[in-house]
């Protein structure tokens, strides 16, 4: 029975897309139209293939798509966890 390497092919295209969107999440771009000249700055560089370390480009749209998804995951983590939670009354002495 062959050994399953599926985790960390996984593990290593998780890393390897946070690798290429990280800079943008930890420093958004403010001014309008930043963010796509970004991308495309990004779009043109060539990476090393996570799996293969073959040299490989992505469309604009594909790390587009891999900043969003980060971008939503980060505000989740962000997010209070209980939202309209009851208050508890103060105390009377």
């Amino acid at each position: 029975m062959p050994k399953r390497e599926e985790p960390q092919s996984h593990d290593a295209w998780a890393s390897f897309r946070f690798a290429i969107v990280g800079p943008l999440l930890a420093r958004p771009p403010s001014a309008r139209g930043e963010l796509l000249r970004a991308l495309f700055q990004l779009a043109q560089t060539s990476w090393r293939h996570p799996i293969t370390g073959e040299p490989v480009k992505f469309a604009v749209s594909t790390i587009e798509r891999w900043f969003s998804a980060e971008s939503t995951i980060m505000r989740r983590l962000r997010r209070p966890p209980c939202r309209g939670a009851a208050r508890i009354p103060p105390q009377r002495d």
